[in-house]
C-alpha cells in the first residue's frame, strides 16, 4: 500500500506543477495567437527621450523596442552578423554609404509609405 500511496502523491504533485506551468504559459500563447505590432531600432544611447516614446506608443499600439551601440565599428558588427533585425537604424550618413556596399539595408517602397509627402523636406531626396 505506501508504493500505491506513494505514486499517488506523484501524479498529483506532477499534475500541480504541470498546471502551474501551464497557467504561465498562457501570456506567451495568447501572444502568439495575437501578434503585437513592434518596430526594433537600433540607435545611440540617451538620444531619443523615453516620454515620447512611451507616448508614440500609446498613440499608435505599435511596442518600440531599442537596441544601442556605443561605436560605429560595434553597430557594423550588429548589423553584419544578423544579431537583430532592426526597422531603423539611427546613423551617420557615411555609416550608411559603408552598410550600402555590404548590401546590409534595404531600400525602401516609397509607395507602402503613405506618409512620404508628409514627410520634413529636409529629409527627402538625400544620397543615400
Amino acid at each position: 500500500m505506501n508504493g500505491s500511496r506513494l505514486v499517488i502523491r506523484l501524479l498529483i504533485i506532477g499534475a500541480i506543477a504541470l498546471s502551474i506551468y501551464g497557467f504561465l504559459q498562457i501570456p506567451a500563447m495568447i501572444q502568439r495567437l495575437r501578434p503585437q505590432k513592434s518596430i526594433n531600432i537600433l540607435m545611440w544611447p540617451n538620444v531619443m527621450d523615453a516620454q515620447y516614446l512611451a507616448d508614440f506608443e500609446k498613440k499608435t499600439g505599435i511596442k518600440v523596442y531599442l537596441s544601442y551601440f556605443e561605436s560605429y565599428e560595434e553597430l557594423l558588427v550588429k548589423i553584419k552578423s544578423g544579431a537583430g533585425d532592426y526597422d531603423l537604424i539611427m546613423a551617420a550618413d557615411y555609416v550608411v554609404n559603408l552598410l550600402l556596399e555590404e548590401g546590409a539595408v534595404k531600400a525602401l517602397d516609397k509607395s507602402k509609405l503613405t506618409f512620404w509627402n508628409q514627410l520634413y523636406p529636409a529629409l527627402l531626396g538625400l544620397y543615400y
